[in-house]
């Protein structure tokens, strides 16, 4: 959701981490940000990234110091590019990045915001980002994503500030809105693939949180035409679907469509 509002360039207001404020996501953006010639950013990488790395892989210093060295010369190569040619050679990039990384998050600075897996995970949506913004416009230079990834990550003060406002279901649990979207209803996204078997009633019960935080408009949405799920579970009589217009609650009493609804 929030890279689908970073690449329309869509305001939002994100209650909890940005995506783009996650620490090693901004550590990705503060080594491209330091090829393409900013001195603070490689300053940064340099005094917060090199010192964490020698902590972990020490005796491989000199292997994984040279790794650096190597990837930041890729990305600075890459950089003279643009469009697709720039999303082929950040693609190639991927795998030495990884490589680069993985010993830095395992370290124990790191594992208060998630692990390893999620973490590598972050950094592979970033740079997925940026191939798919380079593959849409021919133009598009490195430049370009490094300052959109820091525009999105500014903070963003206040409740009263204009966009949209997002949030886990979690973070929404004891409050109320006029209007509540609740994307993403589809199996393996909501529910979630990693709940597995055991976690499906867990992830019912904050569907019903979402779906209750609406005290006027509720919209739901799903990737998929015929979305199934949790859906189908609503009790027989209550939910019906029309391929023409979405899912309906008869009798005036919901409307629930993949593009919108009222109660």
């Amino acid at each position: 959701m929030e890279k689908a509002f970073f690449r329309y360039q869509i305001p939002y207001v994100l209650v909890g981490k940005p995506f783009w404020k996650r620490e090693e996501v901004a550590l990705l953006i503060d080594l491209l940000a330091g090829v393409l010639g900013d001195d603070a950013a490689y300053r940064r990488v340099s005094e917060h990234f090199l010192p964490r790395m020698i902590d972990v892989i020490t005796p491989d210093y000199v292997h994984f110091s040279n790794l650096f060295f190597k990837i930041r010369k890729l990305l600075k190569e890459a950089a003279a590019y643009r469009g697709r040619a720039l999303a082929a050679r950040i693609r190639e990039a991927w795998e030495p990045l990884r490589t680069l990384f993985e010993p830095v998050l395992r370290s124990p600075a790191f594992r208060q915001g998630g692990d390893l897996r999620e973490r590598l995970r972050n950094l592979e949506e970033a740079l997925s980002e940026l191939q798919t913004l380079a593959g849409q416009d021919p133009e598009f230079r490195l430049e370009d994503f490094v300052n959109g990834a820091r525009l999105a990550a500014q903070e963003i003060q206040g409740s009263d500030q204009d966009g949209v406002r997002i949030m886990t279901v979690h973070a929404a649990k004891g409050l109320e809105f006029s209007v509540v979207f609740v994307a993403g209803i589809t199996p393996g996204i909501f529910p979630s693939r990693k709940a597995g078997p055991t976690g499906q009633a867990e992830e019912r019960r904050l569907l019903y949180v979402a779906m209750t935080r609406a005290k006027e408009y509720l919209y739901l949405s799903s990737a998929e035409a015929h979305p199934g799920g949790y859906l189908e579970e609503v009790p027989g009589g209550r939910l019906d679907y029309d391929p023409g217009v979405g899912f309906l609650w008869p009798e005036d009493q919901w409307i629930i469509q993949g593009l919108g609804g009222k109660r």
